[in-house]
Formats: structure tokens, C-alpha cells, sequence
């Protein structure tokens, strides 16, 4: 399997990069910007056809952005980027969306597959996902969304770098006080060892 992926220099792409999967990871060439019009890149074109898989890890996150800079990065980008796959007979599309696609709702009730979406919090992947699934339908192309948690592992950025960052500097923290469950996964790999198995 050959996989084209997006977002290789950002936390989770170099993660992935640096595990050496069992199979060939080609980066998008860094001069390509996933945009509403990337889809008409020659460059991009030639380097979708030599791939059978996109893992589309490129977005806007961990900064103030305007709502027109996310529609043109994380949804209309994306959208430019899925089409432009499908038409290079690209097999299968993998979006790594966010949680927050939900909202930010405190509640006794975790999310699940088929939660409904919140588009006041996090619109542009919303509405990627939305449009995803229309182009895979249309191109019979497998498109898989993962609506990822927040991703913790050394040098993370974002809430959990912020939070590492207080736990290593103060003799103790208020957290045991706080009732706030929340899931977490790690970009790091994980080796579980069977209590029957040496």
C-alpha cells in the first residue's frame, strides 16, 4: 500500500512518519497548499496518481484563525483535495476531523458514531464531512473520517502541551478535584503484553 500523506511536519504527521509503518508513506511536497483551489495543482496531481491512499492530516489548528481561513483550509481545501484524489483513482480517503464537530457540550452521554453535528463550534470539518461523503459517494471511493480526541505524546502542542507544562512546574495541581472526564489517545506506539504470554 503506498499512502500520500498531508500535515507530515505537524505533531501527529511526524509521529506517524517516524513509527515506519508497513507500508510506503509519500509527503506531500511542502510548496502544495491545501486550499479551495489545489485540486488544479500539476504537482499535486502527479503525486495523487502514485498513491492508492490519502491520509489528510493538514489543517488549521492551535491558533486564532478567521472562519474564512478555516472554510478555505479545512473545508473547502479539503473538499479540492478529496476531489482531486478521487479523479487521480485514489482507492481511499482518510479525514482526521476533531470530537469538537459535536460541540463542546458537557455531558453524562459520550459521543458516538452517530451523534448529531454542532456546526456553531467547529464548522469547516463539519461541513468537510459532509462534503467528503458526497465525493466518495459519487467517485466510489472508501472515505474514512476519524474524529479524533485530544492526542496527547512528547513536545504535544495545543491544551495538553499547556497542561504538561503546569503539572512539571507545580509541587501539586487541583486536578483530582475536577469531575471532568475526557478521552485521550497517544501518537506514541503502545506495546500491551498478555499476562499468559512471555
Amino acid at each position: 500500500m503506498s499512502i500520500l500523506i498531508t500535515g507530515s511536519t505537524g505533531f501527529i504527521g511526524s509521529c506517524f512518519c517516524q513509527n515506519k509503518p508497513e507500508f510506503t508513506i509519500n509527503k506531500l511536497d511542502p510548496s502544495i497548499r491545501i486550499n479551495s483551489t489545489c485540486g488544479s495543482n500539476s504537482l499535486l496531481k502527479k503525486q495523487l496518481k502514485k498513491n492508492n491512499t490519502v491520509l489528510h492530516l493538514a489543517g488549521l489548528a492551535h491558533g486564532s484563525y478567521t472562519e474564512q481561513e478555516l472554510n478555505e483550509v479545512d473545508h473547502l481545501g479539503t473538499l479540492e483535495l478529496a476531489a482531486a484524489a478521487a479523479k487521480a483513482g485514489v482507492k481511499r480517503f482518510v479525514f482526521i476531523s476533531t470530537v469538537n464537530v459535536h460541540g463542546n457540550m458537557i455531558s453524562i452521554v459520550p459521543f458516538t458514531e452517530i451523534s448529531g453535528l454542532d456546526n456553531s463550534v467547529n464548522l469547516s470539518k463539519a461541513k468537510a464531512e459532509e462534503g467528503l461523503k458526497k465525493i466518495g459517494k459519487e467517485n466510489s471511493m472508501e472515505v474514512t473520517i476519524i474524529r479524533s480526541v485530544l492526542v496527547y505524546g512528547k513536545n504535544a502542542p495545543g491544551n495538553f502541551g499547556l497542561l504538561s507544562k503546569i503539572v512539571s512546574k507545580l509541587p501539586f495541581t487541583p486536578f483530582a478535584l475536577v469531575k471532568n472526564k475526557r478521552s485521550f489517545i497517544s501518537v506514541g506506539e503502545i506495546y500491551i503484553r498478555h499476562p499468559y504470554i512471555d
